[in-house]
């Protein structure tokens, strides 16, 4: 109670951003579809409801896959057990995965608390940092996009607060539970890995490399036990360690430099800079109060310089929560610049280190007097208001029109596509969930052996060898990405034109 006493107005921030969270995954189809899931959402969903259905970690009823972060698979799998009623009207455990993805993000709240009640006991302070954390509209759509995203984030905020647990005390039981949340964190999301690699970094530099054996020993085994088991699943079946997911994009995405430019050092040094400086700019705009932030970021880099931080420079030992927080740059120069795959939720969680940050922060110009409950208020209200500002100018670019071009086509497919026709897709997941037909995926992500038709760029071979008799899908994935892939010196020479419904998704009978 005496928790609840000194801490009710950060906890009636959580309880509010909660709450709205979960109004977000309870609206109606048409909103859920146009602004919070995406196509790849849609592979976990039918992955989930053919293994709840029998068919086992499969896409499309026959093809085995490992392209799913597999402790949200696990995680959703009870959703469509007691929701599903399978069919093409499926909508009710889609709502119950995004009312879950609504509590994780609540959760995730409540251990920034925890967080930055190390940094500051000051109510406004953690009602600023959890302010910028629950009321970043860009945070509160991709934590329900339907993906793995709202668990990986739970699990970075609670490996960042175990992290700090060691710092303050190391033993042997913290080294303990800090392995075993870092094993779960991995899970969620496997490129979590640089996380804990900035982890046992900080345990290298803190005890030096011979003492620090021993706890990185402990810690590492304690999430070796948890990740193990996937790795030796993913090998064992598949002759691989990662994903197809991870594997087959960044294999796409680097052809297609290839593709457009040839094979250089040169070209592919251009492509490094390219889609790092795309990356950082999209990365910019998700923050949701850029220039903010830019402004308290160059005050922190004063006070630390010239104020009275300097001192805090002159004993300075680099504390665990930097070496955690640099996973974060290994994240994105392992996505953007070496992969070349980016997406809008890999990175989200760069705004729960921004919310750490501007808690350390705010009390520190608190204790130097110039956070004062008035100037709290003022800088709070000014950030929501534009936070809301650049919302609404982003909203329209925000909306996704693909699933719901996807599900036109699927339901024109439905009713006109000779009963028994296996279809192939690229942008398979809509297709599949809401298909009467068999939806092979073509692209790799969930389907491995597509993947390896992919790799022997033989995958025209497999389109007749799997008897697929329709594609459908835009023509810039069919003529342009995969183009390469196909085999063929010209895909459309092998395809029918059938139907084009009002989206630009195509549907083509295979010759």
């Amino acid at each position: 109670m005496q928790f609840i006493r000194t801490n009710w107005l950060p906890l009636l921030v959580i309880l509010i951003g909660g709450a709205f969270s979960l109004f977000l995954a309870l609206r109606s189809f048409e909103f859920v579809f146009g602004y919070l899931v995406i196509d790849d959402s849609f592979y976990y969903f039918q992955i989930a409801r053919n293994i709840v259905h029998g068919l086992g970690s499969t896409f499309d009823g026959v093809h085995l896959t490992n392209g799913y972060h597999p402790l949200w698979l696990l995680a959703i799998l009870p959703v469509f057990h007691y929701l599903s009623a399978s069919g093409v009207h499926d909508f009710a455990p889609i709502q119950g995965v995004l009312v879950l993805s609504a509590f994780l993000y609540a959760a995730t709240g409540v251990v920034l608390l925890a967080i930055i009640g190390r940094y500051t006991k000051n109510a406004w302070v953690k009602v600023g940092a959890l302010g910028f954390w629950f009321f970043n509209p860009f945070v509160q759509y991709q934590m329900l996009n339907g993906l793995e995203t709202s668990l990986s984030v739970f699990f970075i905020a609670l490996f960042f607060l175990s992290c700090i647990r060691v710092g303050e005390k190391p033993t042997t039981r913290r080294f303990v539970e800090t392995g075993i949340i870092g094993g779960l964190m991995m899970l969620a999301r496997l490129d979590n890995v640089f996380y804990f690699l900035g982890y046992l970094a900080y345990l290298a530099y803190r005890d030096g490399v011979k003492k620090s054996v021993r706890p990185i020993l402990v810690s590492g085994i304690a999430a070796t036990i948890l990740v193990a088991p996937w790795l030796l699943f993913n090998f064992v079946n598949f002759g691989m360690l990662f994903t197809s997911s991870s594997l087959a994009s960044t294999m796409v995405n680097h052809q297609l430099i290839v593709q457009d430019h040839g094979p250089s050092w040169f070209q592919s040094g251009k492509a490094v800079a390219y889609f790092t400086d795309n990356a950082l700019r999209d990365l910019e705009p998700q923050t949701g109060i850029p220039l903010i932030l830019l402004l308290m970021s160059g005050l922190c880099i004063g006070y630390l310089a010239f104020g009275r931080g300097r001192a805090l420079l002159d004993r300075y030992r680099i504390p665990v929560e930097l070496f955690v927080a640099s996973g974060f740059v290994l994240d994105f120069i392992a996505n953007a610049s070496i992969r070349w795959t980016v997406r809008p939720w890999y990175f989200i969680a760069v705004d729960l280190l921004i919310a750490i940050w501007l808690a350390w922060f705010l009390e520190k110009l608190r204790e130097e007097g110039y956070m004062r409950p008035l100037v709290a208020t003022v800088l709070i209200l000014f950030s929501l208001s534009v936070f809301y500002i650049n919302w609404s100018r982003e909203i329209s670019k925000s909306k996704n029109s693909m699933p719901v071009d996807i599900i036109k086509g699927t339901v024109w497919m439905n009713e006109n596509v000779p009963k028994g026709a296996v279809i192939g897709a690229f942008n398979a997941g809509v297709q599949g969930y809401f298909s009467t037909h068999r939806v092979v995926n073509l692209d790799g992500l969930v389907n491995n052996s597509a993947f390896a038709a992919l790799k022997e760029k033989k995958l025209w071979q497999y389109i007749h060898d799997e008897k697929i008799d329709y594609l459908a899908d835009y023509d810039v994935y069919i003529g342009y990405r995969y183009n390469y892939f196909l085999g063929v010196d010209n895909v459309f020479d092998h395809l029918q034109f059938v139907y084009e419904p009002v989206s630009r998704l195509r549907v083509y009978k295979v010759k």
